[in-house]
């Protein structure tokens, strides 16, 4: 995790004012520079005019963010100008980073944050206090398209870090997701499941390295329906026992991946591998289902042949709901039905290539009860479409709330 900019920002003061007493030249402009090695601040000035200069650079995800500042020597004012942060420069972007990266800062006493256009200033002016520096966050950080690397820096700034089953709704597509830690499981066929095909096997370990968002249900009819209205999409083909669309609770089916795959762009997100898809999915067990079957899943015997409202059955210990049945649920991965004899224990991503992309959880017209395990695995052309196949989104960060 990136070193707080708080930690370091007070030590730099107080070594710029334990050299400068050594170092002081008046009559020069700049009277002293400092380099500070494994630390943010790069470079420290103390100029003549009485104010210190410096340099900071953080990076994290491939995010980088270089800014210039002055501070005041009477500490009543600290000045932030001309950042730039890469691979995304846009302005609202800056006015983002910026903001949050001030906000750790630790100002003297009595001083808070504001924006203008073109600066960031800490001032004791109090510009902002309250539910109005949160407005002004969301509001910005709302209207800005930002890659994923950078959400996530700025989103491990403003945000305690999540804690496991933490859920948080998503202002794109107003489904709750739910934080799911890294950690390390056994992926492929289950403990004593002699149902298993031979794509399950061997059993593997597989070490998640990081932490990821995953929704709470599957994505349902209301929330496709923003995306299709925001993106000017039609809808896809309307299943029988959803005539028109017009129960919203519904998770979305006869999505192709290529659609899936967008929705979850534009939630702010992306299809989950493989390996975390099945990591949420257990949540936490090592058994071929996280309960009994009719407990947790909507399938052939018990769907009266028609999906479900998303979340009436049972959810497992992660928190989520319908990880079997209801909807099979595209995920990133091409299918390779040999991959597991080569897959990597940490973070595997998938083959490389294929004609197939791979489906897990099943669906409620899927007849084979015994087909309904968190191991199984199932694929489809990416441009196919199945009214028992829909989408689950995960996201490396979302907007803090």
């Amino acid at each position: 995790m990136m070193k707080p900019v708080r930690a370091t920002f007070i030590p730099l003061v107080l070594s710029c004012l334990l050299i400068l007493s050594c170092r002081s030249h008046p009559h020069d402009r700049i009277v002293g520079t400092w380099y500070f090695k494994d630390s943010p601040v790069l470079r420290c000035e103390f100029k003549s005019d009485g104010t210190y200069h410096y340099t900071w650079r953080v990076t994290q995800e491939g995010l980088t963010v270089f800014a210039d500042g002055a501070y005041s020597v009477d500490g009543s004012k600290f000045t932030a100008r001309a950042p730039t942060i890469t691979p995304d420069s846009s302005d609202q972007l800056l006015k983002i980073g910026m903001f949050v990266l001030i906000k750790k800062l630790t100002p003297p006493k009595g001083t808070t944050a504001w924006i203008s256009d073109d600066e960031f200033t800490i001032t004791s002016r109090n510009e902002l206090r309250g539910a109005d520096e949160t407005s002004t966050w969301k509001r910005l950080a709302a209207s800005a398209p930002l890659p994923s690397a950078a959400m996530e820096t700025l989103e491990n700034m403003v945000a305690p870090a999540p804690k496991p089953g933490d859920l948080r709704d998503n202002p794109k597509d107003g489904l709750k997701y739910v934080w799911i830690p890294p950690g390390t499981f056994t992926m492929g066929c289950s403990p004593g499941d002699k149902d298993c095909d031979d794509d399950e096997k061997p059993a593997h370990p597989v070490t998640i390295t990081k932490g990821f968002w995953i929704g709470q249900t599957e994505v349902t009819v209301a929330a496709y329906h923003r995306f299709a209205a925001d993106t000017q999409r039609l809808m896809p083909p309307v299943p029988k026992f959803n005539d028109g669309w017009a129960n919203p609770n519904m998770p979305i089916v006869n999505v192709s991946w290529d659609e899936s795959l967008a929705y979850c762009q534009w939630s702010g997100g992306r299809l989950p591998t493989e390996a975390e898809w099945e990591y949420a999915a257990r949540g936490g067990s090592a058994q071929a289902r996280y309960g009994p079957l009719d407990e947790v899943a909507w399938y052939v015997r018990n769907s009266a042949g028609s999906a479900h409202n998303v979340a009436q059955k049972r959810a497992n210990s992660f928190g989520l709901y319908d990880t079997l049945g209801n909807a099979g649920e595209w995920v990133n991965d091409w299918s390779d039905l040999k991959y597991y004899q080569q897959s990597p224990s940490s973070d595997p991503p998938g083959a490389a290539r294929g004609p197939l992309k791979v489906i897990r959880g099943e669906s409620w017209n899927y007849v084979l009860p015994e087909g309904l395990r968190v191991s199984a695995r199932s694929s489809n052309f990416p441009g196919g479409r199945n009214v028992g196949v829909g989408v689950r989104c995960a996201a490396n960060a979302l907007v803090a709330p």
